[in-house]
């Protein structure tokens, strides 16, 4: 398991008279003095956007869908550099997943349905805060 990666399992609670249910508290404890709130789709069958950030963090948690996190480790220093993580957070799993600074990440969609998931995070979008690289299956898909 990647150091500083938070897997959350949260739990629904049924509404009165069954007309729907709640997860309350999703964002409850953070302490983040300012946050943006992004709804990000993943098309079926496909691996959406390996980046990283230096200075955000980002907690992921699926709304709809059957949703797979890569993770990657590049931080220097950190005792668990290089090593590689999946967490399947799809909206069964009821999880979410808070992503460090200098950690990629990327969402593979496995549906057949477009994927729906929420992005918490403790800063706005910087694109200079922003790096990408091509997902590599062959690589990227190890754990």
């Amino acid at each position: 398991m990647i150091d500083g990666v938070v897997i959350e399992r949260h739990k629904w609670f049924a509404s009165e008279g069954n007309k729907g249910d709640l997860m309350p508290e999703f964002f409850r404890g953070k302490g983040w003095d300012e946050f943006q709130v992004n709804l990000n789709t993943a098309f079926p069958r496909m691996v959406k956007g390996k980046h990283m950030h230096l200075l955000k963090e980002e907690t992921f948690f699926c709304v709809k869908g059957n949703l797979l996190l890569h993770l990657e480790d590049s931080r220097d220093g950190s005792k668990t550099r290089g090593e590689r993580q999946t967490v399947n957070f799809s909206e069964s799993e009821g999880v979410s997943v808070m992503i460090p600074p200098g950690v990629w990440h990327s969402v593979e969609n496995l549906g057949n349905q477009t994927g729906f998931f929420l992005e918490l995070s403790n800063r706005f979008f910087n694109p200079q805060d922003e790096f990408r690289a091509p997902f590599d299956p062959a690589v990227d898909k190890q754990k």
